[in-house]
């Protein structure tokens, strides 16, 4: 008679069978993965995970043994503490102390074919075989890998090596070289090149890098060794250049710049004094509030500072000047 079975596990419903019924003692049972189920009620009870996996996930005693012989060496440490010390590597905390032990001391005395025997004995009925397997099996499948890779590496560098001894020898075996004649050749001669007016240029480009510069101030100092007629410093040199000669692209940035207003101004010039600050540092200086900062840093101000890596503030380079012309406006 063939029934139709519930396969629950913690309360739920899993899976679903229909087979037929067999007599466990005095009980009514099913066959499920393998294994004779109890049915109570129309359904079996599973306890676990494992026991819904089935055994044939599980290592046999034989693949066990085919794992173990690959993890551990094919010679034991014949001394105590070295033997330990391997399984607690290979295996770390899976094995209790008595186990490792007992392992230990069967093969201190010669009998290391009944140590492996033990340790697969125990690898197979612990209870957390399955996961142990799993585990092992990662462990040994890296360890291959990076053996591997060295090998390969190694023997790159080893044909690299002999096939550069092979040119090495070849060229000092070769003796139709010997009777040659070596003769040094004379220096090569630089040629004698006037550079004065590419020195001269190159001064002139380097000189208009710096358009504008700070201004300089307060009492000039003249030089202690030379007269005071020749050493006041000529101040017109480092202005600005007037407007007239400014390009109609820098009269039109230095008044879209004038036109941002008070706020802007006040965060520009704020900025360009304490660069890499942030809108909450200018937020109590200026007494502006942050939103209203961040809008217009956003905003009207977004093509003249950028974030830095810190989340700062920083002017660009230009910006300086700009604000140069625009306080000798004020």
């Amino acid at each position: 008679m063939e029934v139709t079975v519930r396969v629950m596990s913690s309360g739920q419903e899993v899976d679903r069978i229909t087979g037929p019924l067999q007599i466990d003692g005095r009980q009514l049972a099913v066959i499920y993965r393998e294994r004779l189920w109890p049915v109570e009620d129309g359904c079996i009870h599973v306890e676990n995970e494992i026991d819904i996996l089935g055994h044939d996930q599980r290592l046999d005693r034989a693949e066990w043994g085919v794992l173990v012989a690959h993890l551990v060496p094919k010679s034991l440490p014949a001394r105590r503490e070295e033997c330990s010390e391997l399984l607690r590597a290979l295996f770390k905390d899976n094995l209790p102390d008595g186990v490792v032990r007992a392992v230990s001391s069967l093969a201190f005395v010669g009998l290391e074919q009944d140590a492996r025997e033990l340790l697969v004995d125990f690898l197979c009925e612990k209870h957390d075989s399955l996961s142990l397997s799993r585990q092992l099996q990662t462990q040994l499948l890296c360890s291959e890998i990076s053996s591997a890779v060295a090998c390969s590496v190694n023997s790159v560098h080893a044909s690299g090596t002999s096939e550069s001894d092979i040119e090495v020898d070849s060229i000092a075996e070769d003796e139709s070289l010997q009777g040659w004649d070596w003769t040094a050749t004379d220096e090569i001669q630089i040629p004698e090149i006037d550079d004065m007016g590419l020195r001269a240029v190159a001064g002139q480009i380097q000189g208009a890098i710096g358009t504008y510069r700070s201004l300089e101030k307060g009492t000039v100092i003249p030089s202690l060794v030379g007269p005071f007629g020749g050493t006041l410093w000529n101040e017109e040199s480092i202005l600005p250049p007037p407007a007239s000669t400014r390009s109609p692209e820098e009269r039109v940035l230095v008044e879209r710049t004038g036109k941002l207003g008070t706020v802007a101004l006040d965060l520009l010039r704020y900025f360009a004094d304490n660069p890499g600050d942030r809108a909450a540092h200018a937020e109590l200086v200026l007494g502006y509030h942050v939103t209203d900062i961040n809008k217009i840093l956003s905003g009207s101000l977004n093509h003249y500072l950028k974030k830095n890596q810190s989340g700062g503030w920083v002017c660009h380079p230009w910006v300086a000047g700009v604000l140069l012309v625009l306080d000798e406006a004020l």
